[in-house]
């Protein structure tokens, strides 16, 4: 991912790819907005994304092991 609108993409297009997965893309940019002003610095809102990303990724390899009750 180069830059914020790419991790965004990267995000929506994961949460779009994905079984099970539903959301309303108008709540999804409202998010990515609200974090963009939290997060001002190209570099950290980027992080933010790829961690989200990650940790979407990491949930959906592992199930029934991610998480807790």
């Amino acid at each position: 991912m180069q830059g914020p609108g790419d991790a965004g993409g990267a995000l929506h297009g994961l949460l779009q790819r994905t079984p099970n997965i539903y959301f309303r893309a108008r709540d999804l940019a409202d998010d990515l907005i609200t974090l963009r002003g939290v997060y001002r610095d190209d570099n950290d809102y980027v992080a933010v994304l790829v961690a989200f990303w990650k940790e979407i990724r990491r949930a959906l390899r592992d199930r029934e092991n991610y998480g807790g009750r």
